[in-house]
């Protein structure tokens, strides 16, 4: 099969039958197209404001992506969706970090990967983003088979994290969120999916 925008690459691989054993793919995929790029995008915007409370539509945005969702959801019954409901029924515009983990205990440690700030400190900021594809990467440990795409895109993503922290050591320039988010970007623009 020939696809001709590499933008349709990703929905045909999603919606593959399971008979469908291999594919080779002549191109690659950049890695901005898949559907994990979307949650680090979030994680930098949010942490690019200085915040002591989070704009709840910030919040839901993350905690709607297929990633997270599954995260939370198989960590414990306390799930994005009761936490998205939490945050709906409540009719909360802002809500501090600290509420989120007092809430949903149970998923303390993924929330604070995902809500508590970074304040502008470059190394925590790679570090969270690299136990935040650990954790992921675990969940797709059990069907290794059914996930080779979804561990890809980890590897790929680990691969950009791994040398945004070598950059970092090396040059020690990278002096806030916002830089980071640029050279994170950058090399987004040339990682594929071979």
């Amino acid at each position: 099969m020939v696809v001709g925008n590499e933008q349709l690459l990703t929905p045909l691989l999603n919606s593959l039958p399971q008979e469908v054993s291999r594919v080779i793919i002549s191109m690659g995929l950049p890695l901005k197209l898949v559907p994990l790029t979307s949650v680090f995008e979030s994680l930098f915007q949010i942490q690019q404001k200085k915040f002591k409370s989070l704009y709840y539509k910030d919040v839901l945005r993350v905690l709607n992506n297929q990633y997270i969702k599954r995260l939370l959801d198989s960590f414990s019954n306390e799930s994005s969706k009761s936490i998205s409901d939490f945050i709906k029924t409540n009719n909360i515009v802002y809500i501090e970090p600290k509420v989120l983990e007092r809430q949903f205990g149970n998923n303390k440690e993924h929330l604070k990967l995902l809500f508590f700030p970074w304040d502008d400190k470059v190394d925590l900021a790679i570090s969270s983003c690299q136990r935040l594809i650990f954790h992921i990467k675990n969940l797709f440990d059990s069907d290794k088979e059914n996930n080779k795409l979804n561990k890809e895109y980890l590897f790929k993503f680990n691969t950009v994290f791994n040398e945004l922290e070598r950059l970092n050591k090396e040059f020690n320039h990278i002096n806030d969120i916002k830089t980071l988010y640029g050279l994170f970007k950058e090399l987004l623009k040339n990682e594929t999916l071979d």
